[in-house]
């Protein structure tokens, strides 16, 4: 099976997909879309170059979604829940092939009478010694994505929102142009 964002709305619910993945022949993937971004993967392929991460930091800001719904507890979170979770996927993707031992949370919302989270601040710490932060919100006046990566031996930095840019050590990257008739070219 594949899993898409938002991965489960419960813990409860993530531990049964974690128990349906441990059966025999069952494959469960999670499919992250971010991966097929052409700016994603020449940024994956610049952290290699780079070796072992030191730095690893992710942000992800924007507005309240237009959705009253996503503003409920019902739907199943706020910001962390959805986009914090690509965030999560892509500080993993930048990191591998470092594993995340431990996380920490800070969720903060109530804020205007909605339900759920509307800021999150969260630390990845990996095996590798590597503690990622992650900054999501929704309490952003203009949107913007991006990530910054550095070992001893460089520095990558990513942006998809507004405008998807990558370089490597200052200098800019080429993207591959995406497939025409996309609705994002991200």
């Amino acid at each position: 099976a594949l899993v898409e964002a938002p991965l489960a709305d419960t813990l409860a619910a993530a531990d049964e997909l974690v128990d349906l993945a441990s059966g025999d022949g069952v494959v469960l993937a999670y499919g992250e879309n971010l991966v097929h971004a052409p700016a994603v993967a020449t940024a994956l392929r610049a952290c290699r170059r780079l070796g072992e991460l030191t730095h690893l930091e992710v942000r992800i800001a924007q507005g309240r979604p237009d959705s009253a719904a996503h503003l409920e507890a019902e739907w199943g979170g706020g910001a962390m829940f959805d986009p914090g979770a690509h965030g999560v996927a892509l500080a993993m993707l930048l990191a591998a092939p470092a594993r995340v031992t431990q996380v920490q949370a800070r969720l903060t919302g109530g804020r205007d009478g909605i339900e759920v989270d509307d800021d999150a601040t969260v630390s990845l710490t990996f095996d590798t010694g590597l503690t990622a932060q992650l900054r999501v919100t929704w309490r952003a006046a203009a949107p913007g994505w991006d990530a910054q990566a550095a070992s001893p031996s460089g520095a990558v930095r990513l942006e998809l929102v507004p405008d998807p840019t990558v370089e490597l050590n200052g200098v800019p990257r080429t993207l591959v142009e995406p497939p025409p008739g996309l609705a994002s070219p991200a």
